[in-house]
């Protein structure tokens, strides 16, 4: 968020936003990961390997895509 080429105030924004969802999902994920090593440790290589990346990848483009599309100033084509 910091490189994009935006205003300071909209990437104060995007920070504000963006390290406590960070922090949340972050929490959640730990408490499912600790979870799925409790109930079913034979899933768990695997949950935390392959799972939990493309989980990690949506969630960071998620946030990035929604910074992007409502706190970022659009450039209109001339």
């Amino acid at each position: 968020m910091l490189a994009y080429p935006a205003g300071a105030a909209r990437r104060i924004i995007g920070v504000v936003w963006g390290v406590p969802a960070f922090i949340a999902y972050s929490v959640s994920r730990l408490i499912v990961i600790g979870l799925i090593d409790y109930l079913a440790p034979w899933w768990l290589d695997w949950f935390h390997i392959y799972l939990m990346v493309l989980l990690n990848l949506g969630f960071f483009l998620f946030l990035w895509s929604v910074w992007v599309n409502r706190c970022a100033i659009r450039r209109h084509a001339a």
